[in-house]
C-alpha cells in the first residue's frame, strides 16, 4: 500500500504500527478465514493520518530550528571586513 503513495511519513507510520502488531492476535486473526470486509477505518487509514502529521512536525521543526540560529538583523553588520548589507531576513515568511 505504502508502495504505490510513497509519503515518507505514512511509509514509517505504517512500518511502526506493523510492529506493534507483530505476533497480536489482530494481526493473527487477519492471515485466514477472517469474515470482516475490512478493518475499521481509523485503523486503515492510521499510516496516512499519522505520517501526515509527522511530516508536518518535521518540516516545522527544521524551520525552526533553522530561524533560531539565523541572523534576522537589518542591517547585517559585518565587524571582521566591515561590511553592512541591508536585505530582507527580517521577514517571516518561512514561518
Amino acid at each position: 500500500i505504502q508502495r504505490v503513495r510513497p509519503q515518507p511519513g505514512q511509509a514509517e507510520s505504517a512500518q511502526r504500527l506493523r510492529a506493534l502488531l507483530e505476533d497480536s492476535e489482530i494481526r493473527e486473526s487477519h492471515r485466514e478465514g477472517d469474515p470482516r470486509v475490512q478493518d475499521a477505518y481509523s485503523i486503515r487509514c492510521m499510516p496516512q493520518v499519522h505520517g501526515a502529521a509527522r511530516q508536518a512536525f518535521r518540516y516545522a521543526r527544521d524551520v525552526l530550528e533553522v530561524e533560531a540560529n539565523s541572523a534576522t538583523d537589518n542591517p547585517l553588520i559585518f565587524p571582521e571586513d566591515g561590511r553592512i548589507l541591508s536585505g530582507g531576513n527580517f521577514h517571516g515568511q518561512p514561518v
